[in-house]
């Protein structure tokens, strides 16, 4: 007998809806429908997308099937967690000790999943992609969804549906070192944002979110060529907007079109790339391919301008091969919502939803994450009276990207965030004729940096003290060496390391051993996060008191402290107004 599945896909423009047919000969999309989202002024993204999905729902009569839902793009984030053994089962039970220091938000309010990979060759060590999302967002879908008789049985993220999906491709051959691999980047453009994974044969192995679409491209076409509304930018964007290639023979009209479009979609290449570097540096995987989905795939020639641009080969997303597609269909922007409907009917890469108890199917993987989900049960209740000792940076802020963007610039004019153009008008116009100097900043992020290193350089050598002896005056024939390593004894009860904070003192600053490294600074606006590692843990302390004294610095937060290659590694962040500050000084 068939059974029909379906995969929802609640976009920021349009949801989309995938309908399978699955029966004992396989699995074929039996129809597939588009219903575009209309936001109403102040509603939030995802209400105006559960709108739409229940509208559709109810104009299509698809109640009472069995359902796997994609939250809107930018909802979740990605982490990928490394632990010094490879076992599965081991990396199911701890992933929940490591998932409470990568979210700045308690345990209880996540929703999480994880998918594993073996380790690279001759490593005992194994790796973890961590999905996660807040649990009030799962419970708004739950709510809405059952409202319309929906039996909900999956819920999950975008690249996740999307690597579900898609039918693996063997990158082409390139020449890998040692401890290197070779992955295909899918890069799925939406509204707002677009998501990337690189994935391998065995899955998904890292997985990040831009906040860049291709809806801003809408936007500047609705500005310059004066679209009455949205939709109509929309339409034109799909029909005629394009990407040239290099030597097109192009009017001055089109050569116009083409530089507005190349404009906006620039960005987003430069990310594409800069992802591309990272994954190699950080993690050994060397990007020999990209496979483009999303709405913004279908922009034309940008499969093409996207090669010429980053040197590699793009290629657009193809369907698994176990899946009957009927007739030849563009399948861009449908990838996410077949990966839904794929992940409700068997076993998901990602299943942020545990609501479901049953049901027809095969749902193994309910089974198999019992036993996993009662052990993370214990793991919280014994550990959640345990004080955390670490702040990690701020989670990914949820709210519109293009808000953000507007955020960001009105604070670097003003020094204030501002949300809307009429708070930006009203500032304007209370400034009148006033000299708009003032607003500029009194420096960059170089100065910041210098800054930042000044507190990090050693200020000399260690000072050994000359060991006293019981009635308070040095030990007689007793040299300066013999005398610091008298002096570095720990009194007993007392651990090496807090004798030397001891001896020390945080005033002291850094010091020429401890190897100081900055491996990361990341300056923003009113946040420094930074990775450094040192040959002491006391190193941290004694940094954080010297990054106080700088004048603009306000908070600064210490992260846990952790081995690493013989070596001691932590995250610090600090609050800033080094921008606009007078001074940028030491005290």
């Amino acid at each position: 007998m068939a059974q029909k599945y379906l995969g929802i896909d609640l976009g920021d423009h349009t949801v989309k809806v995938v309908v399978l047919n699955a029966t004992l000969r396989g699995i074929q999309v039996e129809d597939r429908f588009e219903k575009t989202v209309v936001a109403v002024k102040d509603e939030d993204r995802l209400e105006a997308s559960l709108a739409a999905a229940k509208a559709l729902i109810r104009q299509r009569r698809l109640s009472q099937i069995p359902a796997g839902v994609v939250l809107p793009g930018g909802s979740g984030s990605y982490r990928r967690i490394e632990f010094p053994f490879a076992d599965p089962k081991r990396i199911a039970q701890a992933v929940g000790f490591e998932v409470e220091d990568e979210f700045p938000i308690p345990l209880e309010e996540l929703a999480y999943d994880h998918v594993t990979f073996p380790a690279k060759a001759k490593e005992k060590k194994g790796h973890a992609l961590v999905v996660a999302t807040r649990t009030s967002f799962i419970n708004r879908v739950v709510e809405a969804l059952q409202e319309v008789g929906v039996d909900l049985r999956l819920i999950t993220l975008g690249a996740m549906a999307n690597a579900q999906a898609m039918a693996y491709r063997v990158p082409p051959a390139i020449v890998l070192k040692e401890g290197e691999c070779a992955v295909s980047l899918v890069v799925d453009m939406g509204h707002r944002t677009t998501e990337l994974v690189a994935m391998t044969a065995k899955g998904p192995m890292v997985a990040r979110t831009i906040r860049k679409g291709a809806g801003r491209l809408s936007q500047v076409l609705l500005r310059a060529y004066g679209f009455k509304s949205e939709a109509e930018a929309e339409a034109a964007k799909h029909s005629d907007a394009f990407l040239p290639m290099p030597g097109a023979d192009l009017d001055t009209r089109q050569q116009e079109a083409a530089e507005l479009v190349t404009g906006v979609i620039m960005p987003l290449a430069r990310e594409i790339e800069n992802t591309r570097q990272w994954l190699r540096a950080e993690y050994g995987l060397i990007v020999s391919e990209v496979c483009v989905s999303g709405g913004g795939g279908r922009l034309k020639g940008f499969v093409q301008w996207l090669a010429e641009e980053i040197g590699l080969p793009v290629v657009p997303v193809q369907p698994s091969a176990k899946v009957k597609l009927g007739a030849d269909r563009d399948w861009h922007g449908h990838t996410i919502a077949l990966g839904a409907a794929l992940g409700a009917w068997q076993r998901p890469l990602i299943q942020l939803y545990t609501g479901h108890g049953g049901g027809t199917g095969d749902n193994r993987w309910l089974v198999e994450k019992m036993s996993t989900m009662a052990m993370l049960g214990v793991a919280v209740l014994a550990f959640a009276a345990v004080e955390s000792l670490v702040k990690v940076r701020a989670v990914e802020r949820e709210r519109d990207a293009y808000v953000h963007e507007l955020e960001n610039e009105s604070y670097t004019v003003f020094g204030e965030e501002m949300s809307s153009a009429e708070e930006v008008l009203a500032r304007l116009e209370a400034v009148d004729e006033e000299d708009m100097s003032s607003q500029i900043p009194e420096r960059g992020a170089f100065e910041i940096l210098e800054a930042l290193s000044g507190s990090g350089t050693p200020e000399g050598g260690r000072v050994a003290p000359v060991a006293p002896s019981p009635g308070g005056r040095p030990v007689a024939g007793m040299g300066a060496g013999q005398a610091s390593s008298a002096a570095s004894v720990a009194p007993e009860g007392v651990s090496e390391t807090d004798a030397e904070a001891s001896e020390e003192g945080d005033h002291v600053g850094i010091l020429r051993d401890d190897d100081l490294i900055f491996s990361m600074v990341d300056i923003r606006p009113t946040k420094v996060d930074m990775k450094i590692t040192a040959s002491r843990a006391t190193a941290q302390d004694r940094l954080a008191s010297k990054l106080q004294s700088i004048s603009c610095v306000g908070q600064v937060t210490k992260g846990k402290i952790r081995d690493r290659n013989e070596r001691k590694e932590f995250e610090m962040n600090l609050d800033h107004q080094c921008y606009y500050a007078e001074k940028l000084e030491l005290h």
